[in-house]
Formats: structure tokens, C-alpha cells, sequence
């Protein structure tokens, strides 16, 4: 699981693009996986077929939003 915090104010440009960052991470881990096991990078396969679901059920997307909390200043 990915936890990602967030300062309440970050702007939205700084968020989207940390998320396009995480989302392009794991496109990339799911081909490097799907090649290893079946030569061919993962969008090759048909959505919900035996292999994509295979995939996408070993590397899958568990993101958490959470906002940052100072523990040190937090009463």
C-alpha cells in the first residue's frame, strides 16, 4: 500500500502530477512483471483476461490520501 500525506494547501498542480507520477509507476512495475512472466508488457493482454487479472492482482493499486499531521505540535 501507498500512503500519500498532504499538507492541506499543496497546490493542485503539485497533486495531480504526484499522482500521475505514482500512477505511471505502476503501469511500469505491472509491464517489468508481466514480462518477466509472460514476455509481453501487461497492456498487451485483453482487460479481465486470466493474465490481466493476474497482473494487476500482484502489483495493485492501493493508494491512501490522508492529510499530513504535525505529531510534534498536535496537542
Amino acid at each position: 500500500m501507498v500512503v500519500i500525506e498532504a499538507e492541506r494547501f499543496t497546490p493542485y498542480d503539485t497533486y495531480t502530477e504526484m499522482i500521475y507520477e505514482l500512477m505511471s509507476a505502476y503501469t511500469e512495475l505491472r509491464d517489468h512483471v508481466s514480462i518477466e512472466r509472460y514476455g509481453l508488457p501487461f497492456s498487451s493482454f485483453e482487460e479481465n483476461s486470466s493474465k490481466w487479472l493476474e497482473i494487476r492482482d500482484m502489483v495493485s493499486k492501493r493508494i491512501s490520501i490522508a492529510e499530513r499531521v504535525d505529531y510534534e505540535n498536535s496537542v
